[in-house]
């Protein structure tokens, strides 16, 4: 049975845990925010240069078949895929859900749609870089420390990768993962195809006809707009998951941080009234001892 002093112990090692958590959820709080902020603001943008290029593709289909980045491969031999995690833990299964999304495509889904195909891998975060590097893949390139400080030349480094590659048909496919920022208790890993960039050829809807509402003047040759608009388009494609990614990490740490908290105050108080009850205890044995010491000296 514990003493006092393991009791109290314990009350004083469970507050210290509860001032570090409590501490760092009020900082995944403040990165939270900032996080989000920066989430938002990016996807009007993504959303506007989407619309652009549909509405390019919709005046001239034939810029569809010019551009190597439209054109769907033949054969799949090689696949890229970009995997964007967190760069720390204390995040709950934020870090693992992804990681497990991303094994169970590469031995199912991989698999069944591109069974002569080689994976190959690029890892954005420390978490995702630690994990593919125990692994058999191969990894051509990784950016571990990625959300110290984001930057966007994470983007330019990346794309240096497997461009050039994808110019010439080593790569043949670029997919990416990463957290797709729903809300504050909610991020779902996601897969994007990044090349080739697919266009829905149906867009012509009630959005394209808004598009067209708003009356572009398209100042120069479509096909120099469109070129424009596509490496826009390809660098978007890679910045918005690592915004998205960083949100939802800090989202799901603030998550982690405030129950980890609770379940530290609660650990307190139930730790409190277990002392309170052995020093109850001890205080009765002892004066129950001193009772039966007084009546066996009086009777002696």
């Amino acid at each position: 049975m514990a003493t006092l002093r393991d009791i109290k112990n314990r009350i004083a090692g469970v507050t210290s845990i509860e001032k570090i958590t409590s501490a760092m959820k009020m900082v995944s709080s403040i990165k939270s925010k900032r996080a989000q902020k920066l989430t938002e603001s990016a996807r009007p943008y993504t959303q506007t240069v989407t619309d652009l290029l549909q509405l390019l593709v919709s005046l001239d289909n034939s810029l569809l078949a010019e551009h190597i980045f439209l054109k769907p491969r033949v054969e799949v031999k090689n696949v890229l895929i970009i995997v964007v995690a967190g760069d720390k833990g204390m995040c709950g299964s934020f870090n693992s859900n992804l990681i497990k999304s991303v094994d169970a495509y590469l031995n199912t889904e991989f698999i069944e749609n591109y069974p002569e195909a080689t994976p190959h891998i690029i890892t954005i975060g420390t978490k995702p870089t630690e994990y593919y590097k125990k692994r058999k893949y191969n990894i051509i390139g990784a950016f571990p420390n990625a959300f110290q400080k984001i930057d966007f030349s994470i983007v330019k480094k990346s794309k240096e990768l497997f461009l050039t590659d994808y110019d010439i048909g080593n790569i043949d496919r670029v997919e990416i993962f990463y957290s797709h920022f729903v809300n504050l208790m909610r991020q779902e890993p996601t897969k994007l195809q990044v090349l080739p960039i697919k266009f829905d050829l149906e867009y012509n809807n009630d959005r394209i006809k808004n598009i067209y509402n708003y009356h572009y003047i398209l100042d120069s040759d479509k096909k120099i707009i469109f070129e424009t608009l596509i490496n826009q388009y390809l660098d978007i494609s890679i910045w918005r998951p690592i915004l998205e990614s960083n949100a939802a990490e800090n989202s799901a740490r603030l998550l982690a941080m405030d129950k980890a908290t609770q379940n530290a105050r609660d650990l307190i108080k139930e730790l409190e009234l277990q002392y309170n009850n052995a020093r109850q205890s001890a205080i009765t044995t002892e004066m129950l001892e001193i009772v039966g010491g007084a009546e066996a000296l009086s009777k002696g």
